[in-house]
C-alpha cells in the first residue's frame, strides 16, 4: 500500500496525526522514568521501549505529513479527484494523497519560512493574511516535528514577530463589545495566525531549536514588534508548554522594558492603539473610549500581561525569576496599572493579578525559597519606603497566602535562630505590617499560622519538638500588627481566619449579609485555594452570640493547644487530660463562640497540668522528661 494513493479526509488525517504525536508525547514523557525504575529493579533490557518510542515519532511525523499533503490539496480547491489505479469518483471533501508519502519536516519548515519571508517583503497585506493562515495549519500539523521546526525557526530568524506586527488590524469599528467583553482587537486569521506560531515557538523553546536570531527578536524585540511579541505569547501555548529559562528572560525583558520606559511611552505603542481603535483620529474612538468592554482590552491586550501571564503559569519560570531581586522588586510594587490618557480622558485598570500569580508559583513551596526570600525582602522594602508603599490588594493576598508554607523559617527568625537558612536575621515587622493593610491577606497568613501551630502542638505533646516557642513569638508579632483593627475588621479577620483555616464560617449575626459568606472571609478562602490548601468540603456555619468576646480571644494561643489535643484524642492517642466538653467541638474543630462556651473552656483548660497550660514556654528538656514518663514537678 506505501506506493498507493489513497482518498482520506484531510480532517481525519489530521486528527489520526494528532492521536499518533499524543503517543508519542506520553512515550518521550515517561520513557525515561519507565528505564530508570526498572534499571532499579531488573536487568532486564530496554532496547524495546527505545525502539517503540522511534517508531512512534517517525509515525507522527509520516502521519503528519500526510494530513498536510492532503490539506494542501484542498486549499487549492482540487475536488474529489479520480483514482488513478481505477475508475470511480471520490465524495466531496475527501483527496488522494500517496500513503507511502513520508515526513519531509526539515525541507517543508525550510519551504515554510522561505515564504513568509518573501510575503513579509512584498506590499500586499491580503496575501500576506492567506500566506499566514496556510503556514498557521502547517505549523499546527508539524507542532512537535524536531527537524521542522529547527529548520522554521532558523531560517524565520527574527522575522516571526513582524509578520504579526505587518498584518495585525482591527475588527472593523462597529459598535463597541457589549456586556463587558474585550474589544477584539485582530482579526480571527491574524488571531489563529498568532496561536500556531506561538505554539511552535513555546514546542521550539522546549526543545532548544529556536535560532539565536528568533530569541533576540522575542526576547529583546524592536519597539515597533513589542506588541505583536506579546501577542504571540497571549494567543500561543500554555506557560507549561515553554521553557522555563525562556520564559523568566521573556519576563526580565518586559519588566526592564517597563521599569525604564515612561508611561506615557508605553500606551503610545502605535500597534497596541490601532488594535485597540485608541487613537483620537481612527473611526470608532470615541465609542471605544466609554465602552465597559474596553477596561477588560486594556489588559487582555498589554504585552507585559500576556508575557507574566505564561511565567504566573510555568512555577520553574516564576522560581527563575524571582532569583533576582531586582525583579522581586518590580513585582512587589503598587503601580500595576494600565493606564490611558487620550484626548483628556483617562481610564486605569488593575493588572496586579499576575506579578501576584508569579509570586504564588514560585515562593510557595521549599523549591523556592531562594526566591521567597527575594520576595520578602522586597515586601520589607516596601513596607520600609519613604513613604511607605502598599501593594496592590493581589499582591498583599499573594504575600500573605505564602505565610502558609514559611510561617515555621519566619518564627525561626524571630527567635534569632542562626540556623535558619531561608531567612536569616530577617526583620519580619515591616513584612507583617504590611500584610495587615489588607485584612484578606492577614486572614489567609493566619489560616496558614493557626494550621502550623496545631501541627507543632502535636508534636510537642507526642515527641518533645517542637516550635511552639518560636511560633508563639511569631503570634505576638501577628498581634501587634493587627492591634489597630477596628471592631469591623476585627470581625473580618476573624472570619477569614476561620473560613480559610478550619473550613468554619462564623456568622456575626446580624452585621453580616443573611446567608452570604463575609466578603473578606470569601477572599481569604480564594487565596487560601490559590496557596494549595483548599479543600471542597462545604464550609459549616458556625452562629457567633457574644461577638464582642468572640473577637477578644480567637487570638489566644490555647486554641491551636486544645485543637492538637482533640485530634490525637480522636486519632486513638489519647492524652493524660481531661476530655473536652463536647459542646465545644463542631465536627471535630474547637470553636467557642458564646459566653458560655468561653467560660467552659476557660474552665477545661485550667485544669490541664502546667505543662499543657504553658506548652509554648515549656524547655524541650521537660518534654522530653515527661515522654520518657520521668514525673517532673510543675
Amino acid at each position: 500500500m506505501s506506493g498507493d494513493f489513497v482518498g482520506v479526509r484531510p480532517d481525519n488525517v489530521e486528527e489520526l496525526a494528532r492521536r499518533l504525536r499524543t503517543v508519542l508525547d506520553t512515550l518521550e514523557t515517561h520513557a525515561p522514568r519507565i528505564r530508570r525504575l526498572s534499571e532499579q529493579w531488573t536487568q532486564t533490557g530496554l532496547a524495546r521501549l527505545t525502539e517503540l518510542t522511534r517508531v512512534a515519532g517517525d509515525d507522527a511525523r509520516d502521519m503528519t505529513h500526510r494530513a498536510r499533503l492532503a490539506r494542501d490539496l484542498e486549499r487549492m480547491s482540487v475536488p474529489g479527484g479520480t483514482n488513478p489505479t481505477g475508475p470511480g469518483q471520490l465524495p466531496p471533501g475527501w483527496q488522494l494523497v500517496q500513503w507511502g508519502a513520508v515526513s519531509e519536516g526539515g525541507a517543508q519548515g525550510q519551504v515554510d519560512a522561505a515564504r513568509l519571508k518573501a510575503a513579509l517583503k512584498g506590499e500586499d497585506p491580503a496575501l500576506l493574511r492567506a500566506e499566514l493562515a496556510a503556514l498557521a495549519v502547517t505549523a499546527g500539523l508539524y507542532g512537535e516535528d524536531h527537524s521542522y521546526l529547527a529548520s522554521f525557526w532558523a531560517t524565520i530568524g527574527a522575522e516571526a514577530p513582524s509578520a504579526v506586527t505587518a498584518v495585525a488590524e482591527p475588527v472593523p469599528a462597529a459598535a463597541p463589545a457589549a456586556g463587558g467583553e474585550p474589544v477584539p482587537a485582530l482579526g480571527s486569521g491574524v488571531a489563529q495566525a498568532a496561536a500556531a506560531f506561538g505554539a511552535s515557538m513555546a514546542a521550539a523553546s522546549r526543545r532548544r531549536l529556536l535560532g539565536d536570531k528568533a530569541v533576540r527578536a522575542i526576547v529583546h524585540p524592536r519597539e515597533e514588534d513589542r506588541w505583536a511579541v506579546g501577542m504571540l505569547f497571549k494567543y500561543g501555548a500554555h506557560g507549561f508548554e515553554w521553557d522555563a529559562e525562556f520564559l523568566a528572560e521573556a519576563a526580565r525583558s518586559v519588566l526592564d522594558w517597563r521599569r525604564e520606559t515612561p508611561a506615557a511611552r508605553r500606551r503610545d505603542v502605535e500597534p497596541w492603539q490601532y488594535a485597540l481603535r485608541l487613537n483620537p483620529g481612527r473611526e470608532g474612538f470615541a465609542e471605544a473610549l466609554v465602552s465597559p468592554g474596553l477596561a477588560r482590552s486594556l489588559v487582555e491586550y498589554d504585552p507585559v500581561h500576556a508575557v507574566l501571564t505564561r511565567v504566573a503559569e510555568n512555577p520553574a519560570a516564576s522560581r527563575a525569576l524571582l532569583r533576582d531581586r531586582r525583579y522581586a522588586d518590580d513585582l512587589v510594587d503598587d503601580d500595576w496599572w494600565v493606564t490611558f490618557e487620550v484626548g483628556g480622558r483617562s481610564r486605569r485598570v488593575d493588572v496586579s493579578g499576575d506579578p501576584a500569580g508569579i509570586l504564588l508559583a514560585g515562593a510557595r513551596d521549599v523549591e523556592g525559597s531562594e526566591a521567597a526570600r527575594n520576595v520578602f525582602d522586597a515586601a520589607v522594602a516596601a513596607g520600609r519606603g519613604e513613604p511607605p508603599r502598599t501593594p496592590q490588594p493581589e499582591v498583599t493576598r499573594a504575600l500573605g497566602a505564602l505565610g502558609r508554607t514559611w510561617a515555621v523559617p519566619l518564627a525561626r527568625s524571630v527567635a534569632g535562630d542562626d540556623r535558619e537558612p531561608v531567612f536569616p536575621g530577617t526583620d519580619v515587622v515591616p513584612f507583617l505590617e504590611l500584610v495587615a493593610r489588607d485584612v484578606a491577606a492577614m486572614a489567609v497568613f493566619r489560616a496558614g499560622l493557626d494550621g502550623t501551630l496545631v501541627a507543632q502542638a502535636k508534636i510537642a505533646l507526642t515527641c518533645g519538638e517542637s516550635l511552639l516557642r518560636e511560633l508563639g513569638a511569631l503570634s505576638g508579632l501577628v498581634a501587634a500588627a493587627t492591634a489597630g483593627y477596628d471592631g469591623a475588621r476585627r470581625r473580618d479577620l476573624a472570619a477569614g481566619r476561620a473560613l480559610a483555616g478550619y473550613n468554619v464560617l462564623l456568622d456575626f449575626g446580624p452585621q453580616t449579609v443573611p446567608a452570604e459568606v463575609n466578603p473578606v472571609a470569601a477572599v481569604a478562602l480564594e487565596w487560601w485555594s490559590l496557596a494549595g490548601a483548599g479543600t471542597a468540603v462545604p464550609p459549616m456555619r458556625v452562629p457567633v452570640r457574644d461577638e464582642t468576646e468572640c473577637l477578644a480571644k480567637l487570638d489566644d494561643f490555647r486554641l491551636p493547644v486544645a485543637q492538637a489535643l482533640t485530634d490525637l484524642v480522636e486519632e486513638g492517642r489519647p492524652q493524660a487530660v481531661p476530655p473536652l466538653p463536647a459542646h465545644l467541638r463542631v465536627e471535630g474543630r474547637v470553636v467557642p463562640t458564646t459566653s458560655e462556651h468561653w467560660t467552659a473552656f476557660d474552665t477545661w483548660h485550667s485544669t490541664l497540668p502546667t505543662l499543657y497550660r504553658d506548652l509554648h514556654k515549656v524547655p524541650r528538656a521537660a518534654w522530653l522528661a515527661i515522654l520518657a514518663n520521668k514525673p517532673q514537678q510543675g
